[in-house]
């Protein structure tokens, strides 16, 4: 089952970057053409933010399988020792909580706030700040963090 699930984790970022992209996109052409806020616009923010919680809920599964992340809360100063140990254990789900938290949040916001521009505006920011979290915190092939393949 743990290999399934590193597969469909592994596979999803792909989803989730690509969607978190084309809304920034998305955002910055509503900002700069002055567009109004569409469903469509709508319906892509909420795509991407229910595609960001799958993507969390299947890490969170992992998370508790993990023998990395077992070995790290058996003994955490033990653990804090090795950043393979440390950036699995504690960086990388943090870093994704963080990001959630705040693309849900931004959902919540949106749906508040009346005008166009001052829609797009948070998602242009918070979904930039999101993307920035969340791809720091990919073990992507070239990250200095933690290196894993482009697929697992």
């Amino acid at each position: 089952m743990n290999s399934t699930l590193l597969f469909l984790h592994s596979i999803m970022r792909w989803f989730v970057v690509l969607l978190l992209l084309i809304a920034i996109i998305n955002s910055i052409l509503g900002l700069r053409l002055k567009r109004n806020y569409t469903a469509t616009d709508k319906a892509l923010q909420n795509i991407t933010i229910f595609i960001v919680q799958m993507q969390f809920l299947v890490g969170i599964i992992m998370y508790w399988q993990s023998p990395i992340v077992a070995f790290f809360w058996k003994d955490p100063s033990l653990g804090l020792q090795s950043w393979p140990v440390t950036f699995y254990g504690v960086f990388h789900p943090l870093c994704m909580v963080v990001s959630v938290s705040l693309l849900t949040g931004i959902g919540r916001k949106t749906d508040q706030k009346v005008g166009n521009q001052a829609k797009f505006k948070i998602i242009c920011f918070g979904f930039i700040l999101a993307f920035l979290i969340i791809f720091i915190a990919i073990p992507w092939p070239f990250s200095p963090l933690s290196s894993r393949p482009f697929l697992r």
